[in-house]
């Protein structure tokens, strides 16, 4: 089900599914769906001196290399 952006209507034509709220944008996670946009965080802001951490937006930071030990 689309809900922003346009879609084939079957006969060569574009159908216009709307656009999202503010607070969204369209088909970054699937095509033609709103979602929530996200502002990843950042290694500093969590704290994390080093391996990987969890963005925030569903991806992961790679922070500086951990040391041996």
């Amino acid at each position: 089900m689309a809900n922003c952006g346009s879609v084939s209507n079957g006969c060569g034509a574009l159908l216009d599914c709307g656009t999202c709220r503010a607070t969204e944008v369209c088909g970054v996670v699937r095509p033609n769906q709103c979602a929530p946009t996200c502002t990843p965080t950042t290694c500093a802001a969590l704290g994390a001196q080093c391996g990987t951490a969890p963005d925030g937006c569903g991806g992961t930071l790679t922070c500086p290399a951990c040391p041996a030990g």
